[in-house]
């Protein structure tokens, strides 16, 4: 079947499917056991991680890269920043409480959890995902150097703009622990240097690029029902995390208790 039959819909349908059970218990008011609240609330965030994923692509058609890129870095950890939000949340309603402490480190394990699992596994295995795939697709992007694990990957030219910015909130972010705490002058700085980098990229022309499966897809819709459909898949994930997200992780932490594993290592 071509891109423009329903087949690139199959995988929409199997992201809608996994968000459908918690959606049903939410609305229904049904209050499962402990496994089914982890299970189901975090099968529905999955999902909405894909669809997430999607919309940004399939905006890629409309903006440029850098602007799809700035938004979907935000909205594609989301899922997991969110039970961050959560945590930090309750920190600051009761300040100096043996709660609010409790949610503040469990704001940080699932902070430095997520990045460990982001900069450890995800984008070191996407590097070696690209080199291991070289040895059978020639990719241009790769340099072949002799011994082992030298192989180079060079980043588009286009990607300068990220990579600027990336730098000086990298560079930023060294300072933070030598204060020892995380202030608003902090926050102002890092969301204005996001600010800066969405006006600049806002800037930027489209770029052509070619998409494949549900992004290739959506991206065929004529630009009314294009873009119709990027703002209610956006709409409709962050309406799920917000319902999936406390259940989730407040039965994460219930979970593990159960299993005398401390809520710190479970978040």
């Amino acid at each position: 079947m071509n891109e423009r039959g329903v087949r690139p819909l199959f995988p929409v349908l199997v992201a809608l499917l996994l968000t459908a059970p918690w959606l049903t218990v939410a609305a229904t008011g049904l209050t499962p056991d402990l496994v089914a609240t982890v299970a189901l609330s975090g099968t529905s965030i999955l999902g909405t991680a894909f669809l997430l994923a999607w919309a940004a692509e399939t905006a890629e058609k409309d903006v440029s890269r850098s602007f799809a890129i700035a938004v979907l870095a935000v909205l594609a950890v989301a899922p997991e920043y969110a039970v961050d939000a959560l945590y930090a949340w309750e920190a600051g309603i009761a300040p100096a409480t043996t709660a609010s402490r409790e949610a503040a480190d469990l704001a940080v394990a699932n902070m430095t959890g997520a990045n460990r699992i982001l900069i450890g596994i995800g984008w070191s295995g996407i590097v070696l995902f690209t080199i291991a795939r070289t040895k059978r697709v020639r990719d241009r992007n790769v340099e072949h150097v002799d011994g082992f694990l030298a192989d180079r990957v060079h980043l588009d030219r286009e990607l300068s703009l990220e990579i600027v910015f990336l730098f000086v909130a990298t560079v930023y972010a060294f300072f933070i622990p030598i204060t020892g705490s995380i202030a608003i002058h902090d926050m102002v700085v890092l969301v204005g240097l996001y600010g800066v980098y969405i006006l600049a990229a806002i800037r930027t022309p489209p770029t052509e690029e070619e998409y494949v499966g549900v992004p290739a897809y959506l991206q065929s819709f004529r630009k009314p029902y294009r873009i119709s459909t990027v703002i209610a898949l956006f709409v409709f994930s962050g309406a799920t995390i917000l319902i999936a997200v406390e259940p989730f992780a407040h039965g994460l932490e219930a979970l593990g208790l159960q299993y005398g594993i401390q809520p710190f290592l479970m978040i």
